[in-house]
């Protein structure tokens, strides 16, 4: 059953991964991104501990785990300093999965944040007070996965160029607040999400490996 939340912020799995890799801001929603139709369950081989090692120069280590039993996305961030390891920062998101023209997605939005590195995470600290949702692509791999990232830009870019009706809000000079139904999304993601994802480029793909492959390499 899944649970209603009365309050949330920006999904930090996203805004650390689009901010920590240089791209520009996430897609954001106040609706979520599936409908009843297209969610589906957990799939079997996400379920478990991935690590995305070697950020910023090798000094960040993320580690993502997926819950089964909860609908939850267990969020830890581990920062090295020298040699020793920092505080990091530590979060759960609602998370689901929904699929459309066999394509993977999954729809988060932010539950609590249990720990917060300030120094090496500011954004966290100061993230929106909306409650918003956000989404990204996933594709399985033999040992984990990889994560593939919208952008606002380019999702305006779409509906602008195909009259596409894809409501949204601007906010500010280059950030969108969409508030398309799922139904929408669903219509807009058969037709366009090859676009969307860049056709899936594997130079902006983010590699997560089941932790066992991970600690072995």
């Amino acid at each position: 059953m899944r649970k209603v939340l009365l309050a949330g912020i920006i999904s930090v799995l996203t805004v650390l991964l689009l901010y920590g890799h240089g791209c520009a801001l996430p897609v954001q929603s106040l609706l979520p991104f599936y409908t009843d139709e297209n969610e589906i369950d957990i799939p079997e081989e996400m379920i478990g501990t991935f690590t995305l090692k070697a950020l910023d120069g090798g000094r960040e280590t993320i580690i993502l785990s997926i819950d089964e039993y909860s609908d939850t996305l267990k969020y830890t961030q581990k920062f090295m300093r020298g040699d020793e390891e920092g505080a990091g920062s530590s979060s759960t998101h609602e998370i689901v999965f929904f699929k459309i023209n066999n394509h993977l997605f999954a729809d988060m939005i932010l539950e609590r944040v249990e720990s917060i590195d300030r120094d090496n995470f500011p954004l966290l600290a100061v993230s929106q007070l909306t409650r918003v949702h956000t989404f990204v692509m996933i594709v399985p791999t033999e040992n984990g996965f990889k994560v593939y990232l919208p952008e606002a830009g380019n999702a305006v870019k779409l509906i602008e160029e195909n009259s596409i009706d894809l409501p949204y809000v601007k906010i500010g000079k280059y950030d969108y607040i969409f508030t398309a139904s799922g139904e929408q999304w669903h219509a807009f993601l058969e037709k366009y999400a090859e676009a969307l994802f860049n056709n899936k480029d594997e130079n902006s793909a983010i590699p997560f490996l089941r932790s066992q492959d991970a600690e072995e390499e």
